[in-house]
């Protein structure tokens, strides 16, 4: 049996995902995609890396035919683009190498589809949004299996049933969900007294998330509150109030989410889950993202009484409101949705899938 792994070069969580899961793997996996080599795969005991071409839009032939690459059934398929034919012939060596009993691809709605013309079982993994697009649907069409890396009860509502049916759904997991810190231990270590009120803002990469300047401007506001920022923000405009402390790009933030009271932070679904992990309520800021994966993902979690949500960052005149809000929330729900060994249980499942696959090739 052998195992491959097709990521999505956006972000960096595809591949942590793929990490955390593929760890508990008993058998062989290769992680295909753009860039897979430059990630750490520390702990995954068995593995092979298939690096790919780009298939970025600056790498698409500027011809008058590539204007619109959108058909009916692909989000996007360019014509003459060296890049992605070379992809193409890529996995095909590979599979006709390897002949895997299945792949898992996070994710691609053509890649999907193509491993389906090639005779490849795929496990297609799900992600939140509106996602009943024609090229969508058709990659849940070709999948064997679809896999959720969320419980049913974050499910969209509006899921058709045949999708819910072929779909292996996993407790909630993060990359923290194995580790175990009490708050009064965490404020210990960062030297917080346990009477302090403390707001933790996660900032993505690129400072472009929530500004040092409107963060300023409530941490004023709100002096009874110690605001922590972690992550990267905009150049500093002036003196920061004495109640703010920016920290910085911090690769492991397990130590300030269980510090924190509540947190201000993305939708994303890494960011979303090791908020969960450490059980504090969120004030929720969607991004931009297709499909609206961030707002419906929030939508459901708010409706849930996990976190609130808001389109901007707070001003000064509701920033009071909507902290004596979150500290009312009851973030026991999340009991339901994470587990401490929710990596391992969506391996397992996945295996389990792989094992009756093989079956049929003996």
């Amino acid at each position: 049996m052998h195992l491959g792994y097709y990521i999505h070069l956006h972000g960096s969580g595809h591949a942590r995902r793929a990490k955390a899961i593929s760890q508990h793997f008993d058998l062989p996996v290769t992680f295909i995609g753009t860039g897979v080599s430059q990630h750490n795969w520390e702990g995954v005991a068995n593995y092979q890396l298939l690096d790919l071409p780009p298939d970025k839009i600056e790498y698409v032939p500027k011809l008058p035919i590539n204007q619109n690459c959108q058909t009916h059934s692909f989000h996007y398929a360019p014509y003459y683009a060296a890049t992605y034919r070379q992809r193409a012939v890529k996995i095909a060596n590979w599979v006709e190498q390897k002949q895997p009993t299945a792949i898992i691809v996070d994710v691609s709605a053509e890649i999907t589809q193509f491993l389906r013309f090639l005779g490849v079982p795929v496990i297609g993994v799900r992600q939140h949004g509106e996602r009943s697009d024609l090229p969508h649907v058709c990659g849940y069409d070709a999948a064997y299996k679809l896999f959720a890396t969320y419980p049913q009860l974050l499910e969209v509502p509006q899921t058709p049933n045949w999708i819910k049916a072929k779909t292996i759904y996993a407790p909630g997991f993060s990359r923290y969900s194995e580790r175990c810190l009490t708050k009064s231990a965490a404020r210990a270590e960062l030297n917080i007294s346990p009477q302090q009120q403390v707001v933790l803002v996660l900032n993505g990469r690129g400072g472009n998330c929530h500004s040092l300047t409107k963060i300023a401007a409530v941490a004023s506001v709100t002096p009874d509150w110690l605001w922590l920022i972690v992550g990267e923000t905009d150049k500093e405009g002036g003196s920061l109030p004495h109640n703010l402390c920016s920290l910085g790009w911090c690769e492991d933030t397990y130590l300030y989410l269980k510090a924190a009271d509540v947190a201000i932070a993305s939708g994303g679904n890494n960011t979303v889950m090791e908020i969960g992990t450490a059980r504090i309520p969120f004030l929720c800021i969607p991004e931009f993202r297709p499909f609206d994966e961030q707002k419906i993902k929030a939508k459901i979690l708010e409706r849930l009484g996990l976190c609130l949500v808001a389109n901007t960052f707070p001003d000064g005149n509701t920033i009071k409101t909507l902290l004596a809000r979150l500290k009312t929330l009851d973030v026991s729900k999340w009991n339901e949705i994470m587990a401490v060994d929710g990596a391992a249980r969506a391996a397992k499942a996945i295996e389990l899938e792989i094992k009756l696959l093989d079956s049929y090739l003996r």
